[in-house]
């Protein structure tokens, strides 16, 4: 009687061993999907921050564009009133 107890014993030690890998074969499986999924959403976010870099990037150089054209207007209405006046002083 004791052989057969200690017969089932080992069984069910083995059947709960196999059961403990599957379940870590599991585990790695469910955590090698889960670092998938977040290198996934990490590189989305590295492509969104970079777009909008890009677009605060751009808008910036349009602010320097728009900031220079007016300094070169005013540089030219202020050389031309000048030269206007020079002109009327002499004539």
């Amino acid at each position: 009687m004791e052989e057969v107890d200690e017969e089932l014993w080992n069984e069910e030690i083995e059947e709960e061993k196999e059961k403990e890998e599957m379940d870590d074969e599991e585990l790695e499986k469910h955590d090698y999907e889960t670092i998938k999924i977040l290198l996934m959403a990490t590189e989305a976010i590295a492509q969104m921050l970079n777009a909008l870099m890009a677009l605060i990037h751009d808008g910036h150089i349009e602010q320097q564009q728009r900031e220079n054209a007016n300094q070169w207007r005013v540089g030219i209405s202020s050389n031309m009133w000048r030269d206007a006046m020079n002109e009327g002083s002499q004539g």
